[in-house]
């Protein structure tokens, strides 16, 4: 009736070429640049726990540590700060992002008596503000790079399963973003 998991999720770390230039109607006078850069995925830590006090019915919590800061390694200035600010040191380290901890609750309730098993879920889950924002002197940059308020985000899932493929589909709403996605697992 009771399952405990975790999970260690190393993100990925690959290499792009950032790029800026100036368009038609650019009055700053910047250097154009065009180097080599390095994107970090945050890595994620958790931890969950569900229980099933019926074979039809499970409820489940997690708790995931996301290391948002990662995304600020290797950080490009695309914006050229020594040339747009002279008087001023550059303010690379000024570009912040904070870690996060997303608490996730959920509940699933499953059609066995049907030829094919239908599940029905319902969730919820903490989003904490992990958008780049700038600390830094410049007002411009303040403006454009500011912190996020926190959302909570409500999910709606409906799942099938036969012997051969499963399929899931889910909606993830909130109040900056809503998501839908599709799951079909094929065995052979």
């Amino acid at each position: 009736t009771w399952s405990v998991g975790g999970v260690i999720r190393q993100g990925p770390d690959f290499t792009f070429r950032a790029r800026s230039e100036r368009g038609p109607g650019t009055s700053l006078d910047f250097a154009q640049a065009d180097q080599p850069a390095q994107f970090h995925v945050p890595d994620v830590y958790g931890v969950g726990i569900a229980f099933s006090p019926e074979d039809a019915i499970r409820i489940t919590l997690d708790y995931d540590r996301v290391e948002y800061s990662d995304l600020t390694q290797g950080f490009v200035d695309i914006f050229d700060f020594e040339t747009l600010f002279p008087s001023r040191d550059p303010e690379l380290e000024s570009f912040k992002v904070d870690d996060a901890d997303e608490i996730h609750v959920g509940f699933e309730y499953a059609f066995f008596q049907r030829p094919t098993p239908i599940f029905l879920r319902v969730g919820a889950w903490h989003d904490p503000d992990h958008s780049l924002r700038f600390e830094g002197t410049n007002e411009g940059f303040r403006a454009v790079f500011r912190p996020r308020s926190d959302e909570t985000h409500l999910s709606l899932g409906v799942g099938f399963s036969r012997r051969k493929y499963h399929v899931d589909a889910a909606f993830d709403f909130s109040q900056r973003v809503s998501t839908a996605s599709l799951s079909v697992v094929a065995r052979y």
